[in-house]
């Protein structure tokens, strides 16, 4: 597979787990959203990881952040991130 394709695959798989994640905390923890952030510095050269934090209407963290790698097979499921969150 050429990069071009490998990076269009990966942003897409990245794209699809933010929606669910988006999507799970919504029905978790009504009122809240996920605030999703990334690496910084060295790191995101070494793993292409991602992160969400629940926040509610106020602006107040209601998690620590979650970190996640996009490459991982499977979905996220409703389950996991309550687990995670919690």
């Amino acid at each position: 597979m050429s990069r071009r394709k490998t990076q269009t695959t990966k942003a897409h798989a990245k794209s699809k787990m933010r929606k669910q994640i988006a999507a799970h905390v919504a029905a978790l923890f009504p009122g809240c959203t996920a605030e999703f952030v990334g690496q910084q510095s060295r790191a995101k050269l070494v793993a292409r990881t991602f992160g969400f934090r629940v926040k509610d209407q106020r602006g107040k963290y209601k998690s620590n952040i979650v970190w996640l790698d996009p490459a991982s097979p499977g979905s996220v499921s409703l389950a996991w991130v309550e687990h995670a969150v919690s």
